[in-house]
């Protein structure tokens, strides 16, 4: 069974929006697109979830070289 974009961030408890901005900026789970609809497989959701456990906060957190971090908008 394959989870569309709300799902599959109802699933990781986020927002739909920011799911399509991890998924934008390759930060995000593995996803499968057919024509314009975008779904995720359950098992990636837990896979990319999983990748993202710590133990302590001082835990340095990993992102792909070279990606740079997103600035963030002003209200």
């Amino acid at each position: 069974m394959l989870l569309d974009h709300v799902e599959a961030a109802s699933s990781l408890r986020l927002a739909p929006r920011t799911l399509a901005r991890h998924r934008a900026d390759g930060t995000g789970p593995v996803f499968i697109r057919l024509g314009r609809r975008v779904l995720y497989h359950p098992d990636d959701l837990m896979e990319w979830a999983q990748s993202h456990r710590y133990r302590s906060t001082s835990e340095p957190t990993s992102r792909p070289a070279g990606l740079p971090l997103r600035p963030r908008r002003r209200a």
